[in-house]
């Protein structure tokens, strides 16, 4: 398309010097208004510095005035772990430990007449019985299998020991009498002894 001005050159040039006038006054608007939003968003992004540099220094200082609290929260927790490791502790402990009431009413209950206990040792997990028997029916082995077994055969009594076996035998004289003098061993499974206990 082809676009044909038919005014006067003079109307021309100034058509034109109007049209330029026009276009730099526009500018100079522009101008000012760029500036302005320019120097608003650093006002506000200033603004919103100072108002997150107040609240990190606010909450800076909440933390340090909770310091004490949370050193003292973190005292108990510790405090609170370690007792309840002692409780587990003592719970196993607890857990382990043999109870010696049913074992000697079985050794009472399970010995023969004829047969007695010297001494009852226990020391380090290992239970020693340093007993005798007398016969006058000459049966000392009869009456000393009899405890042995009745002994294996009681729950109540092994369910704590590996095995129940029998140590040296001797026989010596009291008086007009053989006596059978003969030594039981039992080692515990779970050792519940803090040292040797011996009973006479």
């Amino acid at each position: 398309m082809i676009k044909i001005n038919l005014l006067p050159e003079e109307r021309k040039l100034k058509a034109a010097r109007e049209t330029k006038e026009l276009s730099a006054k526009k500018l100079l608007l522009i101008f000012p208004a760029i500036a302005a939003v320019l120097i608003l968003a650093h006002l506000v992004l200033g603004v919103a510095c100072l108002v997150r540099g107040s609240q990190l220094t606010f909450l800076n200082a909440q933390w340090q005035r909770l310091e004490p609290q949370r050193k003292k929260v973190e005292e108990a927790r510790k405090d609170i772990e370690s007792r309840l490791q002692d409780v587990q502790a003592a719970e196993q402990l607890i857990a382990r430990r043999v109870v010696w009431a049913p074992k000697l009413q079985s050794l009472s209950v399970n010995l023969p007449p004829g047969v007695w206990f010297n001494e009852l040792i226990l020391a380090r997990g290992d239970l020693t019985l340093r007993c005798s028997v007398v016969s006058l029916e000459k049966e000392e082995m009869g009456l000393l299998s009899s405890f042995i077994e009745g002994l294996k055969k009681d729950p109540a009594f092994v369910k704590d020991f590996t095995g129940i076996e029998l140590g040296s035998i001797q026989v010596r004289n009291a008086g007009a009498y053989e006596v059978t003098d003969f030594i039981l061993s039992g080692r515990l499974k779970q050792q519940a002894a803090q040292g040797p206990k011996r009973h006479k």
